[in-house]
């Protein structure tokens, strides 16, 4: 009640904090980017595990993000590369993090409840890390079953899925073949 909003600003009380999540963050990054233009050489900016990049990394090799798994074990589970010297987004969206007992953060508009879905996991490539973080979400929600085909008409460079059933199978897909699944 006490939140002040202008045209173009915005003012929270004093001992309060705002948190944009992913969206937020994804903003974030392209504003840094767009900052850093071309004045740096490559650069790599990762703001809460979304990560944007650009040009080569000091070996002058493609950036490599690594992807974990978002349960307690954090162990590795893919890696995707940034195709060439242009800018590069990554951004992971899941359903095991940021929950609570029946509940967790990616709410289906139609319900006000928590999504129900079966991806566990989806970390989408695109130019924009903006575009990554809203379409990783969105592939969460939609579920296996529309998520890949929802993403590749989006533009999405590559997506990770991970999805109950089958023992957690996982999809690493590099639109127009598929390159790893187990």
């Amino acid at each position: 009640s006490r939140l002040e909003i202008g045209n173009d600003w915005a003012r929270i009380p004093y001992g309060t904090a705002l948190d944009m999540g992913g969206l937020g963050k994804g903003y974030l990054n392209d504003l840094l980017a767009k900052q850093l233009g071309t004045r740096v050489k490559g650069y790599w900016i990762s703001l809460g595990g979304d990560v944007i990049t650009s040009g080569l990394n000091q070996a002058d090799q493609p950036w490599a993000v690594d992807i974990r798994n978002t349960n307690g074990a954090r162990r590795l589970i893919g890696q995707a590369l940034a195709p060439s010297k242009a800018t590069w987004a990554f951004a992971t969206s899941g359903t095991s993090v940021r929950k609570g007992p029946g509940w967790h953060h990616l709410i289906d508009s139609k319900t006000n409840l928590p999504a129900k879905t079966d991806v566990v996991l989806a970390s989408v490539m695109m130019p924009s890390a903006t575009q990554s973080d809203v379409l990783a979400s969105c592939a969460v929600m939609l579920g296996s079953q529309k998520a890949l085909q929802f993403l590749k008409a989006k533009g999405a460079r590559t997506a990770l899925i991970r999805f109950r059933g089958k023992q957690g199978r996982l999809l690493v897909k590099h639109f127009g073949k598929t390159v790893t699944a187990y």
